[in-house]
């Protein structure tokens, strides 16, 4: 019979096996896994550091470091009170991903047989079996760490899980470190999908695996616009102090939409040729709509910060009113100038759709908004306004004056020459043109170049990200300038605008809501297939078939915006619909009890206001 003593060696040296492989590291080649899926994991473990540093008592989500290398898949996570949590035993982690994988590639290799197949999997588990709160600090050490499994702890100082896939890496005096063993790699074999996460957002939502990255969300923006830095910031400061503390901010930005909706309503009716002249009130009315839904797009974020609301879902629904307003606005623009159904007015009316996408493309990448020192929201957009208002007062006709006429010979400086007998409307598409292409794109093209390779990421492939855009605007150019097509003939452009406010709405808003949930870039949305469908029915003559009919081409175009704002409005309500129950908030209103708080805040600051010398301070004593 055996002794207590080897009954007790025997039991712990079975769990400690059980243990070591319950957390062991493993290893996987970094080359057999999707370059774009690697990056989405490091991403996902850089928004997991910080959630697991507040695991850790009496600890914050600061960190001394937080980096994770998508070619060599290695990783740092180091707390700010210099301990570092045991990430392997959390789902949502790097050793968490490659563990995954290793299994997948591990049943891949058994070549169908299941007790091969179903040891991969049980002997294998990954994620959070029993998280173990701390592996170690991270002071220094000259002397090797003995080997050890993820998760399992040490009483030697300056174990630091930065080797591949998480292994434990010794911090030596030098500052170098020195990878721990690993287990073998498994047996390779071609490339099977990671499993599908167990709670799925329906249809085109997000998971809940992507929607954890919303919880550190932090709006990034560079505004150099000078107008917006030193005159209109004291302007929108001022106006969102008029705004109730019961609205959202999302309600903001809707009521804001509301404006170019009433805009384009009032077009319909009383200037449905685009060309006009309308009634002087009307081109006001544009004017007056286009400013109040720019004040309304710059307060909503301020009102958040008010109400302390601010959210993911601020900036996803922004920027999806953004896009379904790019080819609405510029409507009205088009009316203003006279432009009609005119090659110039499908330019201009559609147009604004390119520096929107190049800027969430942009934002894609860099995970930051750059407004540049003049830019479309706030520099463009107070031109529109101008040209809408003098249109109201001098009609307008004045834009196809010569421009030496409209301004005067002596304001040439004997240079009028140059413009010879141009008019405004004459240089409108290549003053488009230039700024687009000469400026805007450039930059955009710029900024993410920059930021894929401050991450060694290749360059190339994120141009094929254009695709989308290429294929909406070139159906829309092949459908409308084509002479067999009647819908600019039949003036269609109001229905057309309204489609494809949707279509490019729905194709942005995917872009944005993937910057946010840190997921791989949208190719393609299946609002897309319809305009490529209408670029083929518009030139059926050049493929040998006939024309067809107005009465076709019509409701062709009818059908096309019933299935856009029906596709659209059902992912939008299950997008918005998963984001408010995973965080926990409302989309267009805020709880009653957060008005009562912030109703209450007010009083509180001026009942605690402290005095000096007999004055409450910040008050003057005269």
């Amino acid at each position: 019979m055996p002794s207590l003593k080897t009954t007790f060696a025997v039991l712990a040296t079975t769990l400690f096996t059980i243990g070591a492989q319950a957390q062991a590291q493993y290893y996987i080649d970094p080359n057999s896994v999707p370059l774009d899926q690697r990056t989405s994991w490091c991403q996902t473990q850089e928004v997991s550091c910080p959630l697991l540093c507040l695991q850790l008592p009496g600890a914050s989500s600061t960190t001394d470091a937080n980096t994770c290398n998508p070619t060599l898949l290695t990783y740092s996570c180091i707390c700010g009170n210099g301990q570092s949590p045991n990430a392997s035993e959390y789902s949502q982690t790097l050793p968490y991903f490659i563990c995954t994988e290793y299994g997948i590639q591990c049943v891949d290799g058994c070549a169908g047989d299941t007790t091969c197949q179903s040891a991969c999997v049980d002997d294998h588990p990954c994620g959070a079996q029993n998280p173990t709160r701390v592996n170690a600090t991270t002071t220094t050490s000259s002397a090797p760490a003995a080997t050890l499994g993820a998760g399992a702890s040490s009483g030697t100082a300056g174990v630091v899980y930065t080797g591949i896939g998480g292994a434990a890496s010794t911090a030596t005096a030098s500052g170098k470190s020195e990878p721990q063993a690993l287990l073998p790699s498994p047996v390779t074999s071609p490339k099977s999908p990671m499993a599908p996460s167990k709670k799925q957002a329906v249809h085109e939502c997000v998971s809940e695996d992507a929607l954890i990255h919303l919880k550190s969300y932090k709006y990034s923006s560079v505004d150099k616009s000078l107008i917006s830095n030193y005159i209109l910031k004291h302007y929108w400061n001022a106006f969102v102090e008029l705004l109730p503390l019961w609205l959202a901010p999302n309600m903001v930005t809707l009521l804001g939409f509301f404006f170019i909706l009433s805009n384009v309503i009032c077009l319909e009716i009383w200037m449905p040729d685009l060309v006009g002249p309308g009634p002087s009130w009307l081109y006001y009315s544009f004017a007056f709509g286009l400013w109040m839904y720019s004040t309304m797009d710059n307060v909503d974020g301020k009102q958040a910060r008010r109400t302390g609301t601010s959210s993911g879902l601020g900036e996803l629904f922004d920027h999806g009113i953004d896009s379904l307003n790019c080819t609405l606005a510029s409507l009205c623009e088009t009316a203003a100038m006279g432009l009609g159904t005119s090659k110039a007015g499908i330019f201009t009316a559609l147009i604004p759709c390119l520096p929107m996408f190049f800027s969430t493309w942009e934002t894609y990448h860099t995970h930051t908004l750059y407004l540049g020192i003049f830019n479309g929201p706030t520099e463009g957009l107070i031109l529109a306004c101008t040209i809408m208002i003098l249109s109201g007062y001098y009609g307008p006709e004045i834009w196809t004056q010569r421009i030496t006429d409209l301004i005067g010979h002596q304001s040439f400086l004997g240079f009028e020459d140059v413009f010879g007998t141009y008019s405004v409307r004459d240089l409108w598409v290549p003053i488009l043109v230039t700024s687009l292409f000469g400026a805007h794109v450039p930059f955009c093209v710029y900024n993410v170049v920059k930021a894929r390779r401050s991450q060694n990421l290749p360059v190339i492939p994120v141009f094929l990200e254009w695709t989308p855009m290429a294929v909406y605007t070139f159906s829309i150019a092949a459908w409308l300038y084509s002479p067999y097509s009647t819908l600019m003939a039949e003036n269609r452009l109001v229905l057309f605008c309204l489609t494809m406010s949707f279509v490019f709405g729905r194709m942005t808003t995917k872009i944005i809501l993937a910057h946010l949930t840190r997921q791989p870039f949208p190719y393609w949305t299946v609002m897309l297939t319809p305009l490529v469908g209408g670029a083929i029915l518009g030139n059926l003559p050049r493929f040998g078939l006939p024309a067809v009919s107005v009465f076709v081409e019509l409701w062709y175009l009818r059908a096309y915006f019933v299935f856009a704002v029906v596709v659209y409005f059902r992912w939008a309500f299950l997008v918005i619909n998963s984001i408010c129950a995973y965080l926990g908030i409302n989309c267009l209103t805020i709880p009653t009890k957060k008005i009562a708080a912030n109703q209450e805040k007010p009083k509180a600051s001026n009942g605690a206001a402290k005095t000096v010398n007999g004055f409450r301070a910040g008050k003057r004593s005269d």
